[in-house]
């Protein structure tokens, strides 16, 4: 059995830049790279999970969705460096950036898990993730595998 690239980041202690690129080409590969197809609750999407502005008509090339993932993974760090007031972990932030990519920032800045993080009580933010796996009302294997994946790298030190 081979060991994700994540799980060998975060146990080497990788950036949470690094991270997170490992985090999401794991849970959000694209197998058509730039074809726009809808998630399971009916957004359009392309590339590595990017719901921002797709036009459902328009197929980007690789190059393209490279800059999209890449300019989504540095905003989910720079909104969680907006909002959280206490240090973190490496792993931490790539987690909780993870969790930003996956479900918005707005969602993460009125969660239960930032004001937990700001409370300082991070290890209870951690479990947070855990309660985040349904989407459109059902619960889906993928997020609980996601969610599962972005706590263990939370709890994991570095």
């Amino acid at each position: 059995m081979t060991i994700s690239r994540w799980k060998k980041l975060a146990i080497g202690g990788g950036s949470s830049a690094i991270l997170l690129a490992g985090l999401v080409g794991y849970f959000e590969p694209s197998s058509t790279p730039g074809v726009p197809y809808q998630d399971v609750t009916g957004v359009w999407t392309n590339c590595n999970g990017n719901t921002h502005g797709v036009d459902p008509h328009v197929t980007m090339t690789v190059a393209l969705c490279a800059e999209v993932n890449d300019n989504n993974e540095r905003q989910a760090l720079t909104s969680l460096t907006k909002v959280v007031k206490v240090p973190l972990t490496n792993n931490q932030k790539a987690a909780f950036a993870d969790f930003i990519y996956n479900v918005g920032e707005g969602k993460f800045n009125h969660s239960t898990m930032l004001q937990l993080i700001n409370e300082g009580k991070v290890q209870e933010a951690c479990k947070e993730l855990l309660r985040w796996v349904y989407a459109g009302g059902k619960k889906l294997p993928g997020l609980v595998a996601r969610r599962q994946a972005e706590y263990t790298i939370c709890i994991t030190p570095n």
